[in-house]
């Protein structure tokens, strides 16, 4: 009976099909990388601070309280228990009882302002900005536009759609990262998905660098309050996945580097062996 034998894979098509993997491997992760850092940045614990830090500067929220906040308190203590009231011209409609206005100075009353505003902009976005018409009839390249675009994205539905496309993004990395292992063999298996990190981060830390630089820069020579405060938020912001992309970046070079010292051990060992 005749036995079939199994022809052994061309080292050519070898060769592509381990360049292909790798390059999906390095565009998917980096996809996934960068689709992580927004995550990140939309939780509500990075994204709130940032939301309260920018609805006070673009609001003039401390020039509105001052100039209200007597009226606030006169119509408080005109008010019965329990009843609830707006300070006026304040762009987020934040109910405030009457007994929260009456215990409340003005850094206080500030406070509870920007938790309660910026707590209902992660949830609604900007809608939630009183006479917002003006900012949403502006161009989307217009400058009231970019800040309309930037707050809006910083709520809780963006985030709850970048967890879902996080976990594909990663699952299909784990796939990709599988299939190039299979194309190589030994030790350069971890060489191969150590580069792919690396290369795959080495963008993420670039970007992260360039903007937080260019947003520093920018807030320490902008005279205007509002541009320069919008311009620090920016550069804190930018920082998260500078840092997160170091990480990567670091984990990619050391198993490249334990990767090929291993290999090498490994060759020496048989050299001597066959010796």
């Amino acid at each position: 009976m005749a036995h079939t034998r199994s022809r052994a894979p061309h080292p050519a098509a070898v060769g592509i099909g381990k360049w292909a993997a790798a390059l999906a491997f390095v565009l998917v992760l980096g996809m996934a990388l960068v689709s992580l850092q927004l995550f990140q940045l939309t939780a509500r614990s990075t994204a709130e601070p940032a939301l309260r830090r920018a609805l006070n500067a673009l609001v003039e929220g401390d020039a509105i309280i001052e100039r209200n906040y007597e009226d606030l308190r006169g119509r408080a203590e005109a008010s019965q228990p329990g009843e609830t009231l707006l300070l006026r011209d304040y762009p987020v409609a934040v109910p405030l009882t009457r007994e929260e206005v009456l215990a409340s100075s003005k850094d206080g009353l500030r406070r509870i302002l920007l938790d309660r505003a910026s707590d209902r902009m992660y949830d609604g976005g900007t809608s939630v900005l009183r006479g917002d018409s003006a900012s949403s009839s502006a161009g989307r390249f217009t400058s009231a536009g970019v800040v309309d675009e930037s707050l809006g994205f910083l709520r809780e539905r963006v985030h709850g759609i970048l967890a879902l496309l996080t976990l594909a993004l990663v699952a299909v990395s784990a796939l990709l990262a599988t299939v190039l292992a299979a194309f190589c063999r030994g030790f350069g298996r971890l060489v191969s998905i150590g580069a792919a990190v690396l290369v795959a981060s080495a963008p993420l830390v670039l970007g992260g660098l360039a903007m937080g630089l260019y947003a520093s820069a920018s807030a320490g020579a902008d005279d205007e309050y509002l541009q320069g405060e919008l311009f620090e938020i920016a550069a804190s912001l930018a920082w998260l996945p500078a840092r997160n992309g170091i990480a990567f970046t670091l984990m990619g070079a050391a198993m490249l580097a334990i990767g090929a010292v291993c290999a090498r051990l490994a060759d020496s060992r048989r050299r001597d062996t066959a010796g």
